[in-house]
């Protein structure tokens, strides 16, 4: 197994050429990523959904579901810290598996500066735009208390994790609706480990 990953690491530093210093043994080498990485160019980018600081999430049909694709930004000179950052994030997401966590769905580049997470997509939005619409219909022996031990099983998730994680940006906008109205906490932002 080590040596294949290795293997696959030479031609990947021959792939990216000298136009990035970074060194991503983390994408070749995880067990968390072997086999999740898609051709780059079975990759759309049909509809943005967000921007922020340092990357964009677009919206894109995979396997016949849609997918959320997070990508650094574009315009910016990515350095070869926010790349390995990236890829950093990309294996953390693919290690965790919780009911009420995003799930990780796969990763492509065809360069590093073109390198994209693909994630499961929650049409039905956010946390807050739910208790905005909803805020006269919750109660807390009903709707408040199931929202709240979902996200707390998320957390409970990550802090039970070795090292433990922590998120760093829990807010309603980072807690999303699946299809059935349950929690999903979004982990595409903020989270670090515990030293």
């Amino acid at each position: 197994m080590a040596e294949e990953a290795l293997k696959r690491y030479s031609g990947f530093e021959r792939e990216i050429g000298a136009e990035s210093n970074v060194t991503p043994k983390t994408l070749l080498c995880s067990e968390h990523l072997t086999e999740k990485r898609i051709p780059f160019e079975r990759i759309q980018f049909n509809r943005a959904l967000s921007k922020g600081v340092n990357g964009e999430v677009w919206l894109d049909e995979y396997s016949g579901q849609q997918v959320a694709i997070k990508r650094l930004l574009q315009a910016k000179d990515n350095r070869a810290e926010e790349v390995q950052g990236f890829s950093k994030e990309i294996e953390l997401s693919a290690s965790l598996v919780h009911p009420n966590i995003v799930k990780f769905v796969s990763v492509g580049w065809n360069i590093l500066k073109n390198l994209v997470m693909v994630l499961e997509f929650f049409p039905n939005g956010h946390l807050q735009e739910y208790l905005a619409k909803n805020a006269d219909l919750l109660t807390w022996s009903q709707d408040k208390h199931i929202i709240a031990v979902r996200i707390g099983r998320a957390i409970e998730y990550l802090h039970s994790r070795s090292p433990p994680l922590i998120h760093r940006d829990l807010k309603s906008k980072n807690v999303m609706l699946t299809r059935r109205n349950l929690l999903t906490l979004v982990l595409l932002v903020g989270v670090k480990t515990i030293p």
